[in-house]
């Protein structure tokens, strides 16, 4: 299932919680909160 049709949106993994900015490159972190395995195995 694509993340749009989820309900995601852009600024969902691509904006601070705090600040609202823009975030270019989100952290393995917050990729992990839906895309765990894929976050764990990236590098292998």
């Amino acid at each position: 299932m694509l993340t749009i049709q989820k309900g995601l949106n852009c600024s969902s993994c691509h904006q601070d919680s705090d600040t609202k900015e823009l975030v270019v490159k989100p952290t393995q972190e917050s990729c992990q909160s839906c895309h765990e395995v894929a976050v764990e195995t990236f590098l292998y």
